[in-house]
């Protein structure tokens, strides 16, 4: 209990043991992650229907009867039969294995979810306002909509990575009842997510009105159509955009083929824009796609820009352009271009002074009015 704080422990086997024994501790969990593992690479509707899925990170049922290492039932059954065993009350009035009554964060990762799974979250993690998705599977779009849905005080949504199969004639379909997610404010998705058939249904149920910070890494034509429909509904309601497409094989195409701009961002006040890949390699491809996207801010609210990026691919970013498009009248409220320089996964090759220097000499304009800041990690 020294290393770790109550409130960010993860449902391991040594806090199970933890909480049993020292049951005063369970109110005071704040942050938890339910975890499972993917027994294959394959994509999760392939192969057999039912396949070994090992158990997510609690060691015992009820009774000390130790959990199986494998079953073979359907995923979504088994996450769910789980759940009830670990956190529903036993017959007899005997008190679940755990109670987390008051979980605020709710990370959900490599685990397969469904529209009765989502019915009992909300039973028992009554509290959560923040949830993250990160490589789960869901037996249907309906279910991941009402996995949304169930919590009402929902305020932060991130999803990194989720998958669904098609609709079946016949299937479920997602309720679209207006200001069903009236309270969520920060929606965050990842090149791994479709975002087409989602942002259509957040617009349906007029989730527009209410988020004011959105985080996206567009990797496809789809996605970005998606987020152009998005932002020209969401008008200027927005108050934070991150937009990358650093991701995408041709992101200039992208923009082109779309015609994907933040013209219809006027309310917005800070942006934040990524250039650097998740991964670390080498990489010779232009960032002109940055200007494109900043010569059609109109916004006069816009204070901050905010441009993460490592040393070596400031070449092919266009400062000089990039200093023309920052005089412009539309942005005459800016106060800070800031520099997020990160240079952690290889050896510094520019020191600070060094990229001061750069930035004073192709930056000009900007520099000579200030704003320009540098923030370095090495």
């Amino acid at each position: 209990m020294t290393t770790t704080p109550p409130s960010e422990l993860a449902l391991s086997c040594n806090f199970v043991k933890l909480a049993q024994e020292c049951p005063d501790i369970q109110p005071l969990v704040r942050d938890l992650e339910l975890r499972g593992r993917a027994a294959t690479s394959k994509a999760w509707w392939e192969g057999a229907q039912t396949r070994d899925i090992p158990w997510p990170l609690l060691p015992t049922l009820p009774g000390n009867v130790p959990h199986p290492a494998t079953r073979r039932e359907p995923d979504a059954v088994e996450v769910l039969s789980w759940m009830r065993l670990t956190f529903s009350p036993v017959h007899g009035g005997v008190p679940p294995l755990l109670s987390l009554p008051n979980i605020h964060i709710l990370r959900l990762s490599e685990t397969t979810l469904s529209a009765e799974s989502a019915a009992f979250f909300a039973e028992v993690f009554p509290g959560v306002h923040t949830l993250s998705i990160n490589q789960c599977r869901v037996m249907s779009f309906a279910g991941l909509t009402a996995l949304f849905q169930a919590f009402p005080r929902l305020r932060m949504l991130h999803l990194l990575a989720v998958e669904w199969l098609p609709r079946r004639p016949g299937g479920a379909v997602p309720d679209t009842a207006c200001g069903s997610l009236a309270n969520l404010t920060t929606l965050d998705l990842s090149r791994d997510i479709c975002m087409e058939p989602l942002l259509d249904w957040l617009l349906k149920v007029s989730a527009h009105n209410t988020i004011r910070r959105l985080s996206c890494s567009i990797a496809t034509r789809l996605n970005a159509t998606a987020i152009r429909t998005f932002l020209k509904t969401s008008g200027s309601l927005l108050d934070h955009l991150s937009i990358t497409l650093v991701e995408s094989h041709d992101p200039t195409a992208i923009l082109e083929a779309t015609q994907l701009d933040l013209s219809a961002c006027t309310g917005i006040q800070s942006l934040h824009i990524p250039c650097s890949r998740s991964r670390a390699e080498p990489s010779s491809r232009s960032l002109s796609w940055v200007l494109i996207l900043l010569s059609k801010v109109p916004s006069p609210h816009l204070g901050e820009i905010r441009i993460s990026i490592r040393p070596a691919e400031l070449d092919r970013l266009n400062l000089e352009g990039l200093d023309v498009v920052l005089a412009r009248n539309a942005l005459s409220g800016l106060q800070s271009l800031t520099f997020d320089i990160d240079d952690t996964k290889a050896a510094p090759k520019f020191g600070v002074t060094r990229l001061e220097a750069l930035l004073r000499q192709r930056v000009p304009t900007a520099s000579a009015k200030g704003l320009v800041r540098l923030k370095s990690r090495y």
